[in-house]
């Protein structure tokens, strides 16, 4: 065996972000976390520079029940953390690791090790353009000198060998490796390894491998509901602050249109939250249907409509060929506009139009008749494309996490399971 230890970097900072983290790859997590004699998973938030130490209750971590072959680690400084790394020969795996100026030091300390450091990102969507916000100060400060500058540095600074390379990207955006392929600039980086990731390999999505096991069962039971956080702080650096009265019109108008289609399609109304939202505030918003957290995969199968504004979660509703609208509000604004307007585009989505007045029955029938409620057959063909591009590729049907644990086991660990 040429690697004895499999480790998660997680960088999270509360127990609420580790727990949505976690949340978000369990499925990939799990089939990791059975193939290998140990894993490690490693949080280091703490040794970010400038940061607040964190103190997360390990139990939140265990609560996941991943096997008695898991241990949880957080350092509380950079000493502890060198010294665990002493002598030992990892694999490090992540899910997107930290690109801000407040990781430098972390990603450089990791790169003095024998860490091969692999990213999967197997979500299965596309990743949307973000505007900055229309503020000149806050586009400078918040998007080009934070965001934008800090990553390109990170970048920069691997390609020069002062910062680790990503070994490996699995990917399952079929656009990354056409881009680095055909794109002429990218082909010259190509040719002189000026990546800071210096392989892409293409698996299915997490989404994909989920169905090809069957962990749920398939029903048009709820007309299930992604919501979105409207407010919510990553985003506000590209985009102003709703103020009360406008979340309080939307939430309004979206509560109408919801009671009037479960009435109408006899259907109960299912709220799915992302781990990062806030539960108790979602519930009083939508005070007359249950709204639930962490088990959206699990309600999508169940789902006879799926609405949505931007998600990735919206992934599973595709692959089984569920009926989907997007969503229509007059505050929304232009990043989240041209997001939903781009999977409508690509998947051939109805709107739900929250500003508009009832004028008929929401029923089946008089969905049917407007196009809003299509055959099956009509959804595959409207979903093909995206499938091919983002999700699942139609002449391999080897699950993401296989061909993961083959190429790991191939390079690092040779196979000795």
């Amino acid at each position: 065996m040429k690697y004895k230890y499999l480790i998660f970097f997680l960088l999270s900072k509360s127990e609420k972000e580790l727990k949505a983290s976690i949340s978000s790859h369990l499925f990939t997590i799990n089939k990791l976390c059975r193939e290998y004699e140990e894993v490690l998973f490693v949080n280091l938030h703490s040794l970010k520079l400038f940061t607040k130490k964190n103190d997360i209750n390990e139990k939140v971590f265990y609560d996941f029940n991943l096997g008695n072959n898991i241990r949880f680690l957080s350092f509380s400084n950079y000493l502890k953390f060198i010294n665990f790394l002493k002598g030992k020969k990892i694999v490090g795996i992540s899910f997107g690791f930290g690109t801000g100026y407040t990781d430098l030091l972390i990603n450089f300390i990791m790169g003095i090790f024998d860490i091969k450091h692999i990213q999967i990102q197997n979500a299965g969507h596309h990743q949307s353009n973000l505007n900055p916000a229309p503020n000149i100060f806050k586009k400078f400060v918040f998007f080009y000198l934070r965001d934008r500058l800090s990553r390109k540095l990170t970048s920069f600074l691997s390609i020069l060998g002062i910062l680790q390379k990503i070994q490996i990207r699995f990917v399952s955006n079929s656009k990354s490796i056409i881009f680095r392929k055909d794109n002429f600039f990218t082909k010259i980086r190509s040719k002189y390894n000026l990546f800071s990731v210096k392989e892409l390999i293409l698996i299915n999505s997490r989404s994909y491998d989920t169905i090809k096991e069957n962990l749920f069962n398939t029903e048009k039971k709820y007309i299930v509901v992604l919501d979105e956080q409207l407010n919510d702080p990553q985003y506000l650096r590209f985009r102003k602050k709703y103020t009360d009265n406008q979340i309080s019109t939307h939430y309004s108008n979206f509560n109408r249109y919801l009671k009037r289609l479960s009435e109408d399609l006899h259907k109960e109304v299912i709220i799915t939250l992302h781990p990062y939202d806030d539960y108790d505030d979602k519930k009083k918003i939508f005070k007359d249907f249950q709204v639930i957290k962490y088990r959206t995969r699990e309600f999508i199968y169940k789902a006879y409509l799926v609405i949505f504004f931007e998600s990735s979660a919206i992934t599973d509703a595709v692959i089984l060929n569920k009926n989907i609208f997007s969503i229509k509000s007059n505050i929304l604004d232009k990043n989240l506009v041209d997001t939903i307007d781009r999977y409508a585009k690509e998947l051939n989505l109805p709107y739900l139009d929250l500003d508009q007045p009832i004028t008929e029955k929401l029923d089946e029938i008089n969905l049917k008749k407007r196009g809003l409620i299509k055959p099956e057959e009509i959804l595959k063909e409207n979903y093909k494309n995206h499938l091919e591009k983002y999700i699942c590729r139609q002449n391999d049907e080897t699950p993401g996490y296989r061909k993961i644990i083959e190429e790991l086991n191939k390079r690092y660990f040779q196979n000795d399971k």
